[in-house]
């Protein structure tokens, strides 16, 4: 199985979103020189591997279509993620002249609630303008298996939305990501804080930027994934919940309790060695929530930093054989696809 790099060209954003937990990046873009020799790196590794291009907003990146025209060039599939309300004219056509097969955007919402979410009146309108030009120049330029797919984390407003999103799905013929929101108790954070410190010796504050609290009701959760299910088979739009959870997984995940049953059920991540996780700055970390340094690809190359490094193939072997970190336990790329008993490839 290929790699995926997970590749931040830019740490810019347009939005500020309530949620996030990277706004106090630094806000810089890499150099293409340096892009080039890392993509062409992986190229050499990775024959069919993929590339996404993800947080925080890729098409800030003044080298968004080389970082693309490269890509195509050398065989690789490419993914983006975007909060879509960039896609213009000149973005659509470029991403549709390029081997793109999956745009994922964000929408959180009605349009009262997305712009409140992301705090910036109109965002909600750019995100649907920039899907509608995005369906024409996926057909102007005969991309007919393009992905494209709208994703909305659940929230307790979000029911509220549910006949919107489905009915914009609808309208433009794109699919939808349901996902789970990470949250993690204080428990959890001073843990996960305490044992990345004592193994690597590094403070990392990422998950402080999670929820400490449970923002939502088991009940209204179940609800709300009944309503979207029957909305989108209604409308015969394709709808992923990420991770599936089943009832029982449902209320572990959103139970506003202690974590000591969460922590104890038998899973595994095999999210690390499956994945390259790439900041704009040049620093390979261990993956999008866990900072821990592996290497730094300005100065280094992919032998040195992942393909030969005995630390790395470590911690991702712990992880693979169970040993997770606190964080772990909460996290959607765990959850949906590494249970010990369903275990399954991968997918963006």
């Amino acid at each position: 199985m290929s790699k995926v790099l997970r590749f931040e060209i830019t740490d810019k954003c347009n939005l500020n979103c309530e949620m996030c937990w990277s706004t106090n990046w630094k806000h810089e873009d890499m150099e293409m020189n340096t892009i080039k020799k890392i993509i062409e790196d992986f190229s050499r590794h990775e024959k069919n591997g993929i590339v996404v291009l993800t947080s925080r907003e890729p098409l800030l990146s003044k080298n968004f279509e080389s970082t693309l025209d490269l890509c195509t060039k050398l065989g690789l599939d490419i993914k983006i993620l975007t909060n879509g309300t960039l896609l213009n004219d000149h973005f659509c056509n470029i991403i549709t002249s390029y081997n793109v097969s999956f745009v994922g955007i964000s929408l959180h919402g009605n349009r009262e609630k997305h712009d409140s979410i992301v705090n910036v009146k109109g965002a909600f309108q750019k995100t649907i303008d920039g899907i509608k030009k995005l369906n024409f120049y996926k057909q102007k330029n005969s991309k007919e298996n393009l992905e494209i797919r709208i994703t909305s984390v659940i929230s307790k407003d979000l029911i509220n939305s549910v006949d919107e999103i489905v009915n914009i799905a609808s309208m433009l013929n794109v699919d939808i990501r349901l996902q789970h929101i990470m949250w993690h108790s204080e428990e959890t954070k001073i843990k996960n804080k305490f044992v990345l410190k004592q193994e690597f010796n590094y403070d990392d504050n990422i998950i402080d930027g999670f929820p400490s609290k449970c923002p939502i009701d088991v009940a209204e959760i179940k609800e709300l994934i009944r309503i979207f299910k029957y909305k989108a088979k209604e409308k015969n739009v394709d709808l992923q919940i990420y991770p599936n959870l089943t009832d029982a997984e449902l209320c572990e995940w959103y139970a506003d309790k202690s974590d000591v049953n969460i922590q104890n059920q038998k899973k595994f991540c095999d999210h690390c060695s499956t994945s390259i996780r790439l900041r704009a700055n040049g620093k390979v970390s261990l993956c999008q929530y866990i900072d821990k340094e592996i290497g730094d690809l300005k100065v280094s190359n992919l032998d040195e930093v992942i393909y030969n490094n005995i630390e790395y193939k470590n911690i991702c072997n712990k992880l693979e054989n169970g040993e997770l970190y606190p964080i772990c336990y909460r996290c959607c790329h765990c959850r949906n696809d590494l249970l010990v008993e369903n275990k399954k490839n991968y997918k963006i």
